[in-house]
């Protein structure tokens, strides 16, 4: 049997497959009909144009979210299976995964291929390709572009620290997201165990195939099927953001915008600076009152001409004995003022 329980096919982690602290209702268990299983490999039908394609020398395939994969159970689609001399086919309306195994995980495999079906345009993926050696990915994201000039986001150019993603669409009609390294999340919605240490996924390897040739919009938005659904901004957020690191105090602000008016430019997010708290610390909760003595006065100023407004904050120690809230923010934490830190 290729099809299998789920029962049979479950990891160490599967008590964390519904999501505790997201809005939707994430499952990352897929459901068993959507599932293929051939010795150590499983294959999971999520949409037509996503197969995920796990190894596991252990036998035990990773049922938890991941940071990048939240919800498996999926409206499974209609494909079809085989199982001759030893190869698997999965067919669905978009693409055709074979998979003939080897003596160990997919790098000795025979043949592990995922290939167009019908008139589709996207060219045969093999294993060992990748949206890093694609030269047609369209690429993603990187975390900052901040001092960055005429930046690049061919990954293969950034430094590691720039987070930088591929993309999940390729004018060669595929795009692979590799989640065998990213951290999986426990029942608490997290990614650390108690010492603080990764949650690593039980799998060898953890393969999402996206199969849409030129369908962009559909690879994007079945994505959000198994990545999570992506709010919608403001339409504010689209517009022209101004933010300058400098002690911009109350009339400096006002007159920033007065200037924008004046030279007939739009303004749609005014973006406080971390100079708008005190400067006890690199981080601060509280209104520097030597700027805004009044800090309502510019928030009702601001909102009042119809801007958004936003304020940097580096929240890299914690709320300090000098905040304005202080007291408060230890008594409903239930911490003692004088010792926060505890013995």
């Amino acid at each position: 049997m290729l099809r299998v329980a789920a029962a049979l096919a479950v990891c160490l982690g599967a008590q964390a497959s519904v999501m505790k602290y997201e809005l939707f209702s994430y499952d990352s268990v897929a459901d068993p009909s959507a599932t293929v299983v051939s010795g150590k490999a499983r294959f999971t039908v999520l949409a037509d144009g996503i197969i995920r394609m796990e190894y596991s020398d252990s036998g035990a395939f990773e049922d938890r979210p991941t940071l990048a994969v939240v919800n498996r159970k999926t409206a499974v689609p209609q494909f079809n299976q085989t199982n001759s001399g030893g190869t698997v086919t999965i067919t669905t309306k978009r693409a055709k995964l074979t998979y003939t195994a080897g003596p160990g995980d997919f790098k000795t495999a025979q043949v592990l291929k995922v290939e167009p079906v019908g008139s589709s345009t996207f060219k045969t993926w093999t294993y060992g390709e990748t949206s890093a050696t694609d030269s047609w990915n369209l690429r993603g994201t990187v975390r900052t572009l901040d001092s960055h000039v005429n930046g690049t986001v061919n990954c293969n150019r950034q430094l590691r620290e720039a987070h930088c993603e591929w993309g999940l669409v390729s004018r060669n009609g595929w795009a692979l997201v590799d989640d065998t390294h990213v951290p999986c999340m426990d029942e608490d919605d997290w990614w650390t165990d108690s010492e603080g240490k990764m949650l690593k996924n039980v799998d060898t390897t953890d393969l999402y195939i996206l199969a849409y040739s030129h369908d962009y919009m559909t690879a994007l938005q079945d994505y959000t099927m198994i990545g999570g659904r992506i709010p919608i901004f403001p339409r504010n957020n689209h517009g022209v953001w101004f933010t300058r690191w400098y002690d911009f105090a109350n009339i400096d602000v006002r007159e920033i915008v007065d200037e924008y008016e004046a030279s007939g430019m739009t303004l749609d997010v005014m973006v406080l600076d971390m100079n708008w708290h005190k400067k006890d610390d690199w981080s601060g909760y509280s209104w520097d009152p030597n700027l805004y003595p009044v800090p309502q006065d510019i928030m009702d100023y601001l909102h009042m001409r119809g801007l958004r407004v936003a304020a940097n904050l580096h929240d890299a120690t914690g709320i300090g004995k000098w905040e304005d809230h202080y007291l408060e923010a230890c008594e409903a934490l239930g911490l003692d003022p004088s010792n926060p830190g505890g013995p």
